[in-house]
């Protein structure tokens, strides 16, 4: 790593979907999810492991995408990408309408989406512009 600094989250290849915290006092707490990725994982592995949960909306589910983490984590360029390598949003917006226009014949959908960022206990709506935002709590 980088100036010297080590990592402080373990990874077991033999322990799938948990990672292990090493605390300061080279203590470790172990914690289970439901899916871990890697450090190298890519924009289409983590899409792969998302769409099927995603893609659920259409089947009448209530979905939620969260990205969580400190300033330089990769949290927007997981959720948002670039024009070359596209993130969740961009990929999950494409499904959905394949999916949608695949379906055309039988079902009609309408689709509502919104992208928020909480940051410091104010929310922020990321699809409208920030100079016609009212503050919100």
């Amino acid at each position: 790593m980088a100036n010297g600094s080590t990592s402080i989250v373990d990874f077991e290849s033999s322990r799938e979907n948990e990672l292990q915290i090493i605390c300061f006092d080279s203590s470790k707490k172990q914690f289970k999810f439901d899916h871990v990725f890697r450090p190298g994982s890519d924009q289409e592995a983590v899409f792969a492991q998302t769409s099927p949960i995603v893609t659920s909306v259409l089947d009448g589910y209530n979905v939620c995408i969260f990205a969580y983490g400190q300033t330089g984590t990769g949290k927007t360029f997981t959720m948002e990408g670039t024009p070359e390598n596209r993130g969740v949003n961009y990929r999950t917006l494409e499904e959905l309408f394949r999916i949608s226009r695949e379906r055309s014949n039988i079902i009609n959908y309408e689709l509502f989406v919104s992208m928020l960022e909480v940051y410091n206990k104010k929310i922020r709506d990321l699809l409208v512009e920030k100079s016609n935002q009212p503050p919100k709590k």
